[in-house]
């Protein structure tokens, strides 16, 4: 099978076309990997004739069931904080979630900040992944029920 056809790869891509076409809207030109397959970054935005730029890590996945929160996998976190701290970028994670419905983020500077929820301080690394709470994203926009329909479907 082609990492293409892969039912998550195609789910990823849906998410991607969304977040891209809502800041296209804001006139944010996005610039993509023109390879096949896993890479770091997902996008980069650049405002038209600006120097308003960012990187964005788009997942495509509800938040966990047991906690509040969503997360990636820690090395990918760590080189984001890199990027914006060495090189002055300005990186977001940004989550389409069909469970909530929902597609939210914020900006690494934003949730390296802790949080506590409970007994746990966020972000919270477990085994090789960070995750970050929910309520410490702001939401972008919610989700239409056809786009949450083809999200499930994947």
């Amino acid at each position: 099978m082609a990492w293409c056809d892969k039912k998550e790869v195609k789910k990823g891509d849906y998410g991607e076309l969304l977040i891209d076409e809502y800041y296209w809207n804001f006139g944010y030109m996005p610039y993509v990997p023109n390879k096949e397959g896993a890479h770091t970054i997902d996008r980069m935005y650049c405002k038209k004739k600006t120097s308003d730029v960012f990187i964005a890590d788009i997942k495509t996945k509800p938040y966990r069931n047991v906690y509040p929160d969503t997360g990636l996998n820690t090395s990918h976190y760590n080189e984001y904080i890199r990027a914006s701290l060495n090189l002055g970028v300005d990186v977001k994670l940004i989550f389409v979630d069909e469970k909530l419905g929902q597609i939210y983020g914020n900006s690494i500077k934003e949730l390296i900040k802790t949080r506590e929820f409970g007994i746990k301080t966020y972000p919270w690394e477990h085994g090789n992944q960070t995750y970050f709470l929910v309520d410490s994203m702001i939401v972008i926009r919610d989700l239409t029920e056809n786009e949450i329909a083809k999200l499930k479907s994947y």
